[in-house]
């Protein structure tokens, strides 16, 4: 990962600003490449079928106004 510092905008910078994917050389990459560029990834391994199976679906409580 670059060296780099985290610097805010606004939505409106943002909207301008060009990201740095080089989707044309993405689109040209096999399915099979993608997953092997993934897998090589340290930081992007896959999760473990054993960390699923004590795995709970939880949803959030609806929030409540404070000042109403």
């Amino acid at each position: 990962m670059k060296e780099q510092n985290i610097t805010r905008v606004s939505r409106e910078e943002w909207a301008k600003m060009k990201g740095e994917t080089d989707w044309d050389k993405i689109k040209g990459m096999t399915d099979e490449e993608i997953e092997k560029n993934a897998l090589d990834d340290p930081d992007s391994q896959p999760i473990p079928d054993e960390m699923w199976e004590d795995a709970q679906v939880v949803f959030p409580q609806q929030n409540t106004a404070v000042n109403s």
